[in-house]
């Protein structure tokens, strides 16, 4: 159901008080009464004919408003999801470079140092130090 508007329900009771009135005084003088009652009517078709279009300016108004409220909402929405899509590209990124660094990290295995390598400079110091007691270096 339509919403009625204040000010057309207003109109549109003054108007048919009007019309009553001028009904009543139309009985007492028909020729007074017959210009007051074209007059009335006059003004009661007129303020229809002007009421249509202001109203249906004022719907048109707060239909744009709504859309602008929704469009926007609609805006905010979008950026969050684009915002969250940004991050999950870089998340993914991330995940991407980190699987190429293991794997580069699996292929030359620093920090796994072969035990054989640190116990054969351990004898080569110990010679150099025993060489260098001896005097001979």
């Amino acid at each position: 159901m339509k919403q009625i508007d204040s000010i057309n329900l207003l109109g549109l009771i003054i108007n048919l008080i009007a019309l009553f009135i001028v009904l009543y005084f139309q009985f007492k003088d028909p020729q007074t009464g017959m210009l007051l009652f074209f007059g009335v009517i006059g003004f009661v078709v007129l303020y229809f004919i002007v009421s249509y279009p202001i109203n249906f300016i004022i719907k048109r108004m707060r239909q744009i408003d709504s859309n602008t409220y929704t469009i926007n909402e609609v805006r905010k929405d979008l950026n969050n999801l684009k915002d969250k899509f940004s991050l999950r590209g870089e998340i993914s990124d991330l995940k991407s470079k980190m699987g190429l660094l293991e794997i580069l990290f699996n292929k030359r295995k620093r920090g796994q140092i072969d035990p054989r390598i640190i116990i054969i400079i351990i004898i080569i110091i110990l010679l150099l130090l025993y060489l260098r007691s001896k005097g001979i270096i």
